[in-house]
């Protein structure tokens, strides 16, 4: 059967829509699921493929994601997670050696341990008249913004190690996509600006016309070194953990700013 020229073109052109389609598509990099399980221990860790930067931004934001998962992990030893130490070694050990393959089976490996750790403490807590029998640590994470220019996680981890109540614990992790660059507070708005006082009249405003903190505290001092996150919803979400500026009963105390009220200073497009 003979195909018209126009019918050809018309064919061709819908080609390449599908495959300019798939290209956008495929400029968000896929997040999947590796699960750890060491008996009390059971971590849900995410895995970056298909940076728009290459295999080499992939191995540099899994290494870092596997970081901060080995520094929440050492702090179930003495001293461990708050050896100055840790984070060279670590990337001395694994960044061109072995690389994110490499430090996940570390990852692993460190889990079994720490696992052993947590039950030979609860041992040890039961025969001293305890009624909790197993310690346990889990740890999950979610994905709050993912585009071809930047990745946002968090990654929250409860712990029960016999107390009243477990203990919630949580790290964000924010990277430029185009070369792995790990994105602190102030990357995310324009060099020189005044962002901490534009933040802190904002959640100041928050804080004083919410009924629900007012009875926690009466002033938090954004000082760059948050936890944060951004959303789909072009929002700058600043975290802060439970006890770190409330009691626990208060829960993860979170402020969302409307990229909106920052956007002449802000630095990147979250779209």
């Amino acid at each position: 059967m003979k195909l018209t020229r126009k019918f050809i073109t018309a064919g061709v052109a819908g080609i390449m829509a599908l495959s300019m389609t798939a290209a956008v598509w495929a400029a968000e990099p896929k997040i999947s699921d590796q699960k750890v399980h060491a008996g009390g221990v059971k971590l849900n860790i995410p895995v970056v493929t298909g940076a728009v930067g290459g295999k080499e931004v992939d191995d540099k934001v899994n290494l870092a994601i596997d970081f901060n998962i080995t520094k929440k992990l050492y702090n179930y030893l003495p001293g461990g997670g708050r050896d100055p130490r840790l984070q060279q070694d670590y990337y001395a050990e694994f960044d061109g050696y072995g690389g994110a393959k490499a430090s996940r089976e570390f990852v692993t490996d460190i889990a079994g341990f720490i696992n052993r750790q947590l039950q030979n403490q609860a041992k040890a807590a039961h025969k001293a008249g305890s009624h909790v029998k197993q310690y346990s640590l889990d740890g999950n994470y979610q994905v709050r913004f993912n585009s071809e220019e930047m990745l946002s996680l968090e990654q929250t981890y409860m712990d029960y190690l016999g107390g009243a109540h477990p203990n919630t614990y949580l790290d964000t992790l924010n990277v430029d996509l185009r070369n792995g660059r790990l994105l602190t507070l102030s990357d995310m708005f324009k060099s020189g600006s005044d962002y901490l006082t534009r933040l802190n009249t904002i959640v100041a405003r928050q804080v004083a016309e919410s009924q629900q903190l007012k009875g926690y505290f009466n002033k938090v001092e954004v000082d760059g070194t948050e936890n944060f996150y951004v959303t789909d919803n072009a929002e700058l979400v600043l975290v802060y953990p439970p006890y770190a500026i409330a009691p626990y009963a208060a829960g993860t105390i979170e402020f969302i700013i409307p990229v909106s009220q920052v956007a002449d200073i802000f630095n990147f497009k979250l779209e």
